[in-house]
Order: structure tokens, then sequence, then C-alpha cells
């Protein structure tokens, strides 16, 4: 915790508490900035990262390390309902591209995702009776995905257009 103590000189206090340190009362803690704050909390489901190991492998990289170089766990990816940190995720991706220098990483990426990575939102989104139900769908409840992109869907007389955004408290950080 990165909240200071305060040493107790144990006056008034009995027992094990008397003479020991203590953190001092939350409203006297310095509190975090708001986009420290966001940033803790954003995620991302593993699951559409779940088949960058094996395209790594078939690559010729080393899975582990760049994973490493992210700030992520060698198991981080092996859970697909798990969460990462969203900006975790966004340095995954960039780090897999400097190391393999693979100009069409993110299409091989593409390929290899179905909607089934998405877990129940695909089920959602699958099962709407039209595929206009299931990408609104999609746009209302891909929060439950990732707290750090959200798509959007504009509609119109004889089009539509499907995109999505990135949001993040630091932008820099996802560079």
């Amino acid at each position: 915790s990165l909240r200071p103590m305060i040493k107790d000189s144990g006056a008034g206090l009995t027992g094990r508490d008397a003479g020991h340190e203590r953190a001092p009362p939350a409203a006297l803690a310095p509190s975090p900035s708001p986009a420290a704050q966001a940033q803790a909390t954003w995620s991302q489901r593993v699951s559409g990262l779940s088949t960058l190991p094996a395209l790594l492998v078939r690559l010729g990289a080393d899975t582990g390390a760049i994973l490493a170089a992210a700030g992520l766990a060698p198991d981080a990816l092996d859970d697909a309902d798990g969460r990462i940190p969203f900006a975790a995720a966004v340095r995954v991706v960039n780090e897999s591209v400097r190391q393999t220098r693979c100009a069409d990483f993110g299409l091989r990426v593409g390929t290899a995702w179905h909607l089934v990575h998405m877990g129940l939102l695909g089920e959602l989104v699958r099962q709407g009776p039209t595929l206009g139900d299931g990408l609104r769908s999609l746009v209302v409840s891909q929060r439950l995905y990732s707290q750090g992109a959200a798509p959007y869907l504009f509609e119109y007389a004889t089009t539509v257009q499907l995109g999505a955004v990135v949001f993040h408290p630091e932008p820099d950080e996802l560079a």
C-alpha cells in the first residue's frame, strides 16, 4: 500500500495495538488519481487472446518472453474466462508484433478468432434473431468483455457502420 504509516505512541491503546504502526484513517491517506483508479480496474477478457500463444509458437517466438515483457505471468492466457489488465492486453499484442516482425500479425490473430471466444457474449450475439439484433447486443453488452474499448454501430437507410474505439486514461501507455 502507498498509504503512509503513523507510529502510534500507544497512548490510549491497549493490548497488541499499543506501540505499533498503523495506517491512517482513509480520509487522511492520499487517494490515487482518477486515471490510476480507472486504469487499475480496466480489464480485458483473455479469450480473445487465447489463440496468441499457438500463433507465436508457429512464428518461432518465445511466448514466455513476450508475456513477461508485457508484464504478464506465463499462464496469463491459459484461462479463456480469465481477465488481464487492458493495458497489458495491448502490450502483449504490441510486443508480439515487435518480436515476430510479422507485418500481418493482427490479421493472423483475427483469422484465428471466432465468436465462441467471446463466451456468453458471443452466444448472445449468435442468438440474435437477425444480424442487426446480434450486433446491437454486442454494442450494448461488450463492456462485459473489455472495459478498454467500446464498439459502435451506426445504422443508415441502406448501410451500417460497425467499429470500435479504444478508451484509456493513459493513452501513451498503449503505444
